[in-house]
């Protein structure tokens, strides 16, 4: 708004400079002639129009002032709407980040350290060499059978139940080394991963009795395949 001023005020200033100069060298021209009449009608008639250049100039000035006003209130108006707005989706989005994180928490299971080594184990043994994904799987079916009231309520109990898992059975439980994929499926289950669809059975076809195979087709719901391991509930 300065600058417009400052501007304006320039521009009269150049108007009154020119007819001051125009008057002189109207008059000057006249008095050289000896028509003193023409000079006053002329210098009359410049005036004239330097103050009405002057006068559209100050019309203008207070125009812009007046439309100024309301741009700049509405301006604020917009400004204060915006800020009002950003306020209300921050809001929302940190109690939807408030929400998903209780949530979280909530799915976290906490098992003591001897449970959490066993739960490696048996993964280990169980899943050799699948993808995280696949030992993710029997992590959940182990947890799920903890979770259930048709099973014990501890990963040990579950694991070292009578004739339930292979490994225990054969020996492979106590000679593997866990891997660090392994700790790393069995910590995002922990965590609350699970696509497991409440499966509480696995099984190997290739490796199972047709005897276990048929009881698993016929007293069993097939949720899951993934690699060599189907999953039951």
């Amino acid at each position: 708004m300065q600058k417009q001023h400052s501007f304006l005020l320039s521009a009269k200033s150049k108007v009154w400079l020119f007819a001051i100069i125009y008057c002189i060298m109207v008059g000057a021209l006249i008095y050289s002639t000896g028509d003193a009449q023409a000079e006053s009608e002329t210098t009359s008639i410049v005036y004239a129009q330097g103050k009405t250049v002057v006068a559209t100039a100050n019309a203008q000035e207070e125009t812009m002032d007046s439309t100024q006003i309301p741009l700049e209130e509405e301006a604020g108006v917009q400004m204060e709407e915006s800020a009002q707005a950003m306020q209300l989706q921050l809001a929302d989005e940190i109690a939807s980040a408030e929400k998903t994180r209780r949530e979280l928490e909530e799915k976290k299971i906490y098992l003591s350290k001897s449970d959490t080594e066993i739960l490696y184990r048996i993964v280990e043994a169980e899943a050799t060499g699948q993808e995280i994904e696949g030992k993710m799987l029997v992590a959940n079916v182990i947890l799920n059978r903890v979770n259930s009231d048709e099973f014990p309520d501890t990963v040990e109990d579950v694991v070292f139940a009578n004739k339930q898992f292979s490994p225990i059975r054969d020996g492979r439980y106590y000679k593997v080394t866990i891997t660090k994929e392994t700790k790393e499926a069995v910590e995002r289950v922990l965590n609350g991963d699970d696509e497991s669809h409440g499966a509480v059975y696995f099984m190997s076809r290739k490796r199972a009795s047709a005897k276990n195979v048929s009881w698993f087709d016929n007293h069993l719901t097939r949720v899951a395949v993934y690699g060599a391991h189907e999953f039951y509930k």
